[in-house]
């Protein structure tokens, strides 16, 4: 007989119902029973008069086994249970509960159509089940005991098949205890004390052999379509694992909950790894970890990435959204590098021929593209995976990370791995300041033609917004300087907020007002050209703006380019690193990961996660330093990430380590740096050799062959040497000889050579033409 039907049970079987009965009995819903007797009361039939009493016992253990409050333990008495009936469970309805059932389907379901309609007026719909209340209760319910009675048939089925299966294992593998390998460790490398440990939920050896994990061994494997509610496999460790995930899931699916699946374990792998991020910073782990010939034979190597195409804060947001939800990405359609592309490539892997010196922002993209299919690391990608929570699970010494995320169908999933790597860029999660007042000059601006705002650069997306406005502009990083560039010959006036300069000091018939928020830094230097700097914003008022200085101008918008917050959500989430805005020592929190917004610590080299919480190499960040080119100083840095993976004993311990990075904040301190306030930026002159460090240190370990080189290149070095490059290239521009200039410019020697003639060229033109030399600011390092 089909497991969903139902099926007479035997008078033994009922009097076996009667004997199990608990006191609980007096807990079933009143309402419930007196509507059950109303209905007999209807009937004629002499049959249903006498098997009233056998309906009433079969309604109580229903609404006690589906009750809310009994609901758990019910499920886990049947799980325990060691010799499963061989029959399915059954309700035996009478003729006059099979119609009440029908009245109370029939009215469960206009119920719900009243109850949906309602809710979707009110743009709110919430879950079914999770909505019992009112006169609509009994209803709801009886349509949740019916699907739960429905899988507990399954369950008793799967059951028995399971016994049988375990039997037949037992005898071929001779132990009889199936075990639970992470996903990418090697069962015959684990320890013993390894295999005793707790797996991703079993709980040792103890579990499993237990008759719930063998019941759950066989449960729903697998959802494929037209196979109905569950798909029986044999337990072997990588379908035992999927299992007991599965169950849980159907389980939770008939009370309208969503439970994440587990990927599968892998146990041919000797470790796994997962990488979260595809901009420059991942695709230089992703070509690392293969260059290992460990990598592509025996670990697991995985690259999440919530986007559907790779490149990071290159790719576009094909829809972007407006506050306060935050874009995918800050980019702007008139978007150029602000440093030359040779100093942005990975090492021997230059540009194509006939891009420009200063490309938009889709030649960045279409280049980390290539650089991924060249490699072929598109395959290792997993796109449209949002990571929600990564957690560790283990100590100091060994253990896993739990992963918990979204797949392209946004379906929760789950996986382990041995080591995680973070390389999800800083750009996201925009620094948003605020002011006194600031709520009531918003306000006041309902007055006005145009409604006043308050906006952070992160939903900047062109200056047509704000043509004929007054506009101010907080911050002169890169961001604030290039935007300014753009709004200044559209907008009516734009400011920069300068503390060292006054308005009366820039004429008479300002363009651009700039605010700066912190005293002059010489990294972020000079504010856009035709901008008026104004000093630091003090208060707002329903006039205008009033700055430290006193003075008072009336604008229509303001534009914050104020960077960005350094956090990793889904490190939170985990527990894994903890946000306090105000701390300044790693004293506070000897224990723990700590980001302040603007430093993550303690970690070593801006690479390593310090906590004891977990290995030293256990975690790892990808791409933090600022002040730096992106895609050669994450090429070093994924370096000394995948030997260190591959052999934890190049570094030395930890206590050795925390020294080490307290003395260098010591250092940065006697050079006038607070390290948890510029955090990750490195000071001016020292990115090349940053990265020149991170790789001697393993030619020393012995880990790469000495080759005698650096590895930044002397001509990467000369680029910042090169102030007159981005004015020569405008002029290139202008006078529309880029073609010429670029004939035949294909090797990174040649793109070197390219930069020194345009360098050249144009400080020979502004010698002549008597021009005061301007720095670039964007050429750090």
């Amino acid at each position: 007989m089909h497991p969903h039907k139902r099926q007479r049970l035997s008078d033994d079987d009922l009097a076996q119902d009667e004997v199990v009965s608990s006191p609980d009995d007096a807990l079933v819903d009143e309402s419930g029973a007196e509507d059950f007797s109303q209905s007999q009361n209807e009937s004629t039939s002499d049959e249903t008069v006498l098997k009233t009493q056998k309906s009433r016992q079969t309604l109580k253990r229903k609404i006690r086994a589906t009750h809310a409050s009994n609901f758990g333990a019910t499920l886990q008495s049947l799980l325990n249970t060691d010799a499963p009936s061989a029959l399915p469970l059954s309700l035996k309805p009478s003729i006059a509960r099979r119609k009440n059932d029908e009245k109370l389907e029939s009215r469960a379901k206009k119920v719900l159509q009243v109850e949906k309609k309602e809710k979707e007026d009110k743009g709110r719909i919430s879950d079914v089940i999770g909505g019992w209340g009112g006169e609509s209760e009994r209803a709801l319910r009886k349509v949740a005991q019916r699907g739960v009675v429905k899988l507990f048939n399954v369950i008793q089925q799967s059951q028995a098949n399971a016994t049988v299966a375990v039997e037949e294992t037992k005898a071929a593998r001779g132990s009889g205890k199936p075990t639970l390998p992470a996903p990418v460790m090697n069962s015959k490398t684990l320890s013993k004390k390894a295999k005793d440990k707790d797996n991703i939920i079993g709980r040792g050896k103890e579990s499993a052999s237990t008759p719930s994990a063998t019941l759950i061994a066989s449960i729903l494997s697998v959802d494929k379509p037209g196979t109905g509610l569950a798909q029986c496999y044999l337990p072997s460790p990588a379908p035992l694992f999927r299992s007991m995930v599965k169950f849980r899931q159907v389980v939770f699916s008939f009370l309208g909950m969503r439970l994440p699946s587990y990927d599968a374990p892998e146990s041919n792998h000797t470790k796994s790894i997962a990488i979260i991020g595809a901009g420059s910073a991942g695709l230089a782990m992703l070509k690392s970890l293969s260059d290992l010939p460990e990598s592509t034979a025996k670990w697991n190597v995985v690259l999440f990435d919530e986007r559907d195409d790779l490149g990071g804060v290159w790719l576009p947001d094909p829809h972007p959204v407006p506050p306060p939800d935050i874009p995918e990405t800050p980019l702007y359609p008139l978007l150029h590098t602000n440093t030359p592309v040779p100093s942005m490539t990975y090492p021997k892997f230059p540009f194509t021929r006939g891009i420009h010196l200063y490309p938009p922002h889709k030649d960045i993209q279409a280049y980390h593209a290539r650089f991924a299919d060249h490699h072929k690391l598109t395959h290792l990608i997993r796109f449209k995976h949002k990571v929600l929570k990564t957690s560790w699970n283990g100590d100091a010494n060994t253990g896993h990370w739990d992963v918990a995320y979204l797949d392209e169908l946004e379906r929760p999933r789950h996986g382990i791995f041995d080591h995680l790597v973070v390389a999800t860029g800083n750009n996201h999660l925009p620094r948003i300041p605020s002011w006194p007042g600031q709520d009531v000059w918003l306000l006041n601006g309902l007055k006005s033609d145009f409604k006043r705002e308050i906006l952070h650069s992160v939903w900047y997306r062109g200056p047509q917004r704000y043509a004929g406005l007054r506009v101010l502009i907080v911050g002169a990083g890169s961001s604030g300087r290039d935007i300014g560039s753009q709004i200044v010959p559209l907008a009516a006036k734009v400011g920069f907020l300068n503390p060292t300069l006054t308005a009366s000091s820039n004429g008479s018939h300002p363009q651009t007002f700039v605010s700066l928020r912190h005293n002059p830094d010489p990294i972020l230097g000079p504010i856009a050209e035709g901008a008026v700097p104004k000093p630091d914003i003090s208060h707002f008022t329903a006039e205008g703006v009033v700055f430290s200085d006193g003075s008072l101008l009336d604008v229509d918008a303001v534009l914050l380019a104020t960077g960005y917050e350094i956090r990793k959500p889904f490190l939170e989430e985990g527990g894994v690193l903890v946000t306090d805005r105000e701390a300044r020592s790693s004293d506070s929190y000897p224990d723990q990961l700590v980001t302040n917004t603007r430093y993550i610590f303690p970690l070593h080299q801006h690479i390593f996660s310090l906590s004891p919480s977990y290995p030293v190499n256990a975690l790892a960040f990808i791409g933090l330093p600022s002040a730096i080119a992106n895609c050669p100083s994450d090429i070093a840095q994924s370096l000394f990430v995948a030997h260190v993976i591959l052999n934890a004993t190049l570094l030395p311990s930890r206590n050795e380590l925390l020294r080490h990075l307290a003395e260098q904040e010591d250092g940065l301190r006697k050079a006038g740096y607070d390290p948890y306030n510029i955090g990750h930026r490195l000071p001016t002159n020292t990115s090349s050799d940053y990265q020149d460090e991170l790789v001697d240190y393993l030619k020393d370990q012995g880990a790469i062959t000495d080759d005698g080189e650096n590895f930044v290149e002397s001509w990467r070095r000369d680029i910042f040497n090169y102030q007159h490059l981005r004015e020569g290239w405008k002029r290139i521009e202008s006078l529309g000889t880029q073609k010429v200039w670029l004939e035949g410019v294909e090797t990174e020697a040649q793109w070197s050579s390219l930069m020194q003639r345009v360098n050249k060229w144009q400080e020979e033109w502004v010698e002549a033409q008597g021009i005061p030399i301007m720095r670039d600011w964007d050429l750090l390092g």
